[in-house]
């Protein structure tokens, strides 16, 4: 599929989950994009000091961490939105990440259980 739309490319499979091996260029794991909460999109992952750039795959600087800052932990839904409309305007000038896939997410329960997502 990959190579119809021109992707060359060799799947290497390594007994390691991250490491900062510039052969590394793409892994999957699971992501909590669903979650009603903005913070669901980015997680941990994505964070100052956080799993991406400590394995140096994304930098953050001052401007960032301070809206991240506003972003994870205002009581404020509307300075929430603010700050996750400027971490996205950010991403998108330089994004660390592609998802070339939308994975498949499935919900039951009793019907006994009154319940929403």
């Amino acid at each position: 599929m990959w190579a119809e739309v021109g992707v060359k490319g060799v799947v290497n499979t390594t007994s390691t989950w991250s490491d900062r091996s510039p052969d590394m260029m793409v892994r999957n794991w699971s992501n909590p994009m669903y979650f009603a909460d903005l913070f669901g999109s980015f997680g941990a992952m994505w964070g100052t000091n956080g799993p991406s750039e400590g394995e140096g795959r994304f930098n953050t600087d001052a401007d960032y961490a301070e809206t991240w800052d506003r972003f994870r932990f205002s009581k404020d839904v509307e300075a929430r939105k603010a700050a996750c409309a400027e971490r996205m305007e950010r991403i998108k000038q330089d994004p660390p990440v592609l998802p070339p896939y939308r994975p498949f997410e499935s919900w039951a329960r009793q019907k006994s259980v009154n319940w929403m997502p």
